[in-house]
């Protein structure tokens, strides 16, 4: 069930989507309804250390890293995360405006054109040299995986600004 280091052996875990929508999970044989699943480092590691919690919320075991698993429960599983940590990705940066210490931020993004207002520049997170995420005055997270990937006009703006 668990490996020397305590992680959950890949070869034990399954997990199944039930008709209602909710996940349950078998280790061998004990079987757990309604679980959750977390990330432990969503943003600098999303592939590994993935928790699962029972229904209460209590950690069940941990899967240090998801390739491992079987690909039906792989899959599962990175859907359910997908939905958890839904995150736009921007495509690209058409303007960004200051007012009153609030910016405006029009931008195409993976779902489309969304403008969104930042407080201040600490809502710019530079996660790496090219990962950058903005967060919203109401806490949503938009997502620019990698800066390279950005027209001139984009790279231009996010410099001026974060």
């Amino acid at each position: 069930m668990y490996d020397l280091d305590g992680w959950l052996l890949p070869e034990a875990v399954g997990v199944q989507r039930l008709d209602d929508g909710t996940l349950e999970l078998r280790i061998h044989s004990d079987v757990f309804r309604n679980i959750s699943v977390r990330r432990t480092f969503p943003v600098t590691d999303p592939d590994h250390y993935i928790v699962l919690l029972d229904v209460e919320g209590d950690e069940i075991g941990i899967v240090k890293t998801l390739s491992l698993l079987p690909s039906e429960t792989r899959e599962i599983l990175e859907q359910e995360l997908e939905r958890y940590y839904f995150m736009t990705r921007i495509q690209a940066i058409r303007s960004v405006q200051s007012r009153h210490g609030v910016t405006t931020w029009d931008l195409d993004t993976d779902r489309g054109s969304r403008t969104i207002y930042l407080k201040d520049r600490g809502d710019i997170r530079r996660m790496s040299d090219r990962r950058i995420i903005l967060i919203d005055m109401h806490g949503i997270r938009f997502d620019i995986p990698d800066t390279r990937k950005l027209d001139a006009t984009s790279l231009r703006l996010i410099d001026t600004e974060g």
